[in-house]
């Protein structure tokens, strides 16, 4: 994807948004085995391609996203972080073109990150409240079998809480 990045930048998919496979076939060296069927290379760049169609100043947009820079404390819940409010300004913004799971994985690992040094603000509440992304669902067993976190309105299950429960089968090498 790095060396996708460099050969067809923004400005190529703002112009181009029917050409996803001319994108795919540039590139000789895909590793696609053992690859699931819904993350596939060729179907990301086709999702990606209609995310340009939909909305081709979607990244300005998410620039402009207003997300409050609070500290991470033991008020800290999705209502008061607004998390319900921004998460539907941002799937309207890319069009439910990519949904669920897949969505706040490319929320927490890439939009939020990024946001967070363009903004130059810490966003480790909002972070860590929001709804999983793709996670195996081992590590939601071992979350609910653990009862981490007590899942209720007040406290549900979230990024931050299975990123915690991954690094910790990592150290203890739990997950093989």
């Amino acid at each position: 994807m790095n060396e996708l990045a460099e050969v067809f930048p923004v400005n190529w998919w703002k112009k181009n948004d029917s050409f996803p496979n001319l994108a795919y076939n540039s590139i000789s060296d895909w590793k696609t085995r053992g690859v699931r069927p819904a993350n596939h290379p060729k179907l990301r760049l086709e999702q990606y391609s209609k995310i340009w169609k939909f909305n081709p100043n979607w990244i300005n947009s998410l620039i402009e996203f207003e997300i409050q820079n609070l500290p991470l404390n033991k008020n800290s819940n999705r209502k008061n972080l607004n998390i319900g409010k921004i998460n539907q300004m941002w799937k309207k913004e890319l069009g439910d073109v990519i949904g669920g799971s897949r969505l706040n994985t490319l929320w927490t690992d890439a939009c939020l990150p990024l946001l967070s040094i363009i903004h130059k603000k810490d966003y480790f509440a909002t972070w860590f409240f929001w709804y999983y992304g793709d996670f195996p669902i081992t590590l939601k067993n071992i979350a609910s079998e653990a009862g981490i976190p007590d899942i209720s309105i007040n406290h549900p299950l979230s990024n931050g809480h299975l990123q915690g429960i991954l690094e910790y089968c990592i150290k203890k090498n739990i997950l093989g």
